[in-house]
């Protein structure tokens, strides 16, 4: 359910945001809540890297791995590094049906398949309805402007209608009220996309008194361009929410999105350690220029460019350090 076979040493990108998700639910935790005392809810893959770093950040001990692979999951068994996970056979779907939140929750759901866009948003809004005060959850989405239609044989105003004409079709009532030629492009299809995950967030508290607040919202590409989007469930009967921000001091997090307006984009060079290393040097206010006196010809490499090497000093501190482990 998480299309994880990859391993995170080759997705630095993803891994960055998993380190800033655990930022955002121990800011949380300071702040207002006692994320300690929350369950977790995943997908896990075959690796349970994320039930291992949240464990270990956080202190949360009751946690429940969601997959509808049989085969995945006995990996995800064998792997698992803590006791405290219960194993659950079930699609994403079914689970949120017989979900019920009687304990505070923190839930991600790290959809991969574009072809299932509206069953994921339905899955979205489903989710929230079960949600109580505090509650926070996390959606990744496919966000591959190609997955509508390959960019080939095709003029250019044909391509972007055909992009539209599928895009209505999977996203359902969540489609965005304005809808934008430029936003069949790669660069500007997360953010059309976030519109419409926004939308199916707000259908699922439309009939309660709570609302759901925005917190952070990335895109990101490890050979795939992906979204990925936490929000929080409140009741403004028990918090302000005008003041949240300014109380949990998410306000002062450079890495928060509490409107979703735009995705923040994460861009990280894969990096041998030595590299690593050189770019560190220069940070905090690390320029292209410094890193270019550094690297020298490596710059404007295939992997290592100045679009890159600036992601990389926005996100530095969590950038992932990977080492080799014997067995």
């Amino acid at each position: 359910m998480s299309g994880g076979n990859i391993a995170y040493h080759l997705r630095p990108n993803k891994a960055a945001e998993r380190s800033l998700f655990i930022d955002l639910l121990n800011r949380i935790g300071r702040a207002s809540f006692n994320i300690s005392d929350y369950q977790y809810v995943g997908f896990g893959g075959p690796f349970m890297e994320d039930f291992k770093a949240i464990h270990a950040a956080t202190r949360i001990s009751k946690m429940v791995c969601i997959e509808r692979d049989a085969v995945v999951q006995a990996r995800q068994r064998f792997n698992s590094p803590l006791s405290c996970v219960e194993f659950v056979l079930r699609d994403s779907s079914t689970f949120i049906d017989e979900f019920s939140a009687d304990v505070p929750t923190v839930i991600w759901l790290d959809f991969t398949s574009p072809g299932e866009l509206k069953q994921q948003l339905d899955d979205t809004c489903n989710l929230v309805t079960k949600l109580a005060h505090g509650d926070v959850f996390k959606v990744t989405l496919n966000a591959s402007v190609a997955s509508l239609r390959e960019d080939f044989g095709v003029r250019q105003d044909e391509l972007i209608a055909l992009r539209r004409r599928v895009f209505e079709e999977r996203v359902g009532v969540d489609k965005p009220v304005e809808i934008r030629d430029s936003d069949f492009k790669a660069d500007r299809f997360p953010t059309l996309l976030l519109k419409a995950l926004h939308l199916a967030s707000l259908r699922g508290v439309n009939h309660s008194n709570l609302t759901v607040q925005p917190l952070t919202a990335f895109a990101y590409s490890d050979g795939t361009m992906m979204l990925t989007a936490t929000g929080i469930v409140l009741d403004p009967e028990k918090i302000n929410i005008t003041d949240f921000p300014v109380s949990s001091r998410l306000c002062h997090w450079p890495f928060a999105k509490l409107d979703w307006s735009y995705p923040l984009d994460i861009d990280l060079p894969v990096l041998s350690v030595r590299e690593r290393m050189a770019l560190e040097s220069l940070q905090p206010n690390g320029t292209v220029a410094q890193a270019r006196e550094k690297l020298g010809a490596l710059i404007d490499q295939e992997g290592i460019t100045p679009k890159s090497v600036s992601s990389f000093g926005k996100f530095y501190r969590v950038y992932p350090e990977f080492v080799k482990v014997s067995t």
